[in-house]
């Protein structure tokens, strides 16, 4: 039996492509002739290498946390000897920079697609996967274990009169 033809495309890249597709568009306005014209490669080949739309759209969004939110989110969770308020002073800096320069989509692709994934058009189990990944958990207990003090006065108990 003879071996396929070895795929003629570095699919990591064709990922991030795909993934910007979808990050300009989002997932129902994009279509299989536009993620193949993105990616240079036919329609067959493109569900060769991916599967389908959706699963596409679901390894973009992980390509996207691993890549490019992973970089912020390290201000928060390495250790570090500053305080909570410059590793969120960093984080919400990294934020901006990713969601507003030049070689990105502007906003956030995670919440682009929480916000889409309520509309009729968009496929129920993408609506669970967004609402099941892993990462916003992650997300969340990191932020909530990080603790935020001023001028050694924990930020709860922080007034107007402190600052």
């Amino acid at each position: 039996m003879k071996a396929g033809r070895k795929r003629a495309f570095d699919k990591g890249a064709a990922l991030d492509k795909a993934m910007r597709v979808f990050w300009n568009n989002g997932y129902s306005g994009t279509s299989i002739s536009q993620l193949s014209t993105a990616l240079g490669i036919n329609p067959p080949s493109l569900y060769s290498a991916f599967g389908n739309k959706d699963q596409l759209f679901k390894d973009s969004i992980l390509h996207y946390c691993d890549i490019y939110t992973a970089q912020c989110y390290q201000h928060l969770t390495e250790p570090s000897d500053r305080s909570a308020i410059e590793k969120l002073t960093a984080y919400f800096e990294a934020l901006i920079e990713l969601f507003t320069n030049d070689l990105t989509p502007k906003g956030c692709l995670m919440v682009k697609s929480a916000n889409e994934s309520g509309g009729e058009v968009f496929p129920k189990a993408l609506s669970l996967f967004l609402a099941d990944l892993k990462s916003y958990d992650d997300i969340a207990n990191k932020i909530r274990g990080v603790k935020l003090y001023f001028d050694d006065k924990p930020i709860h108990e922080v007034t107007t009169a402190d600052v």
